[in-house]
């Protein structure tokens, strides 16, 4: 679970979870209201997950497999990369900046 750097507090699975969609680039901590961003490798994880999902809708389209078995897949893992994604949230103090490495 992420930890706030600014006062140390642990979020728990709820708060971090309702945080996620907040239309904002930072998370308020739900203890100290500091504005604390996902560090980049959390933001690297998650659109790793966001990649596999998508690549499974053309899955089907390569194997002989049902679209309705597509469709119920597809929701699984959206769901299930949903409901792991405070497990490996990472936090930090910087609003992130776009690295061009």
């Amino acid at each position: 679970m992420p930890t706030c750097q600014n006062c140390k507090s642990h979020w728990s699975w709820k708060q971090t979870l309702r945080s996620q969609f907040v239309f904002d680039t930072g998370m308020k901590c739900p203890f100290c209201n500091s504005k604390q961003y996902l560090n980049a490798k959390t933001r690297k994880k998650f659109f790793l997950s966001l990649i596999i999902v998508l690549l499974l809708m053309i899955f089907p389209a390569f194997f002989n497999i049902s679209p309705v078995i597509s469709v119920i897949l597809i929701f699984v893992l959206a769901a299930l990369s949903l409901l792991i994604y405070p497990f490996y949230t990472e936090l930090t103090n910087e609003e992130p900046t776009l690295d061009t490495k």
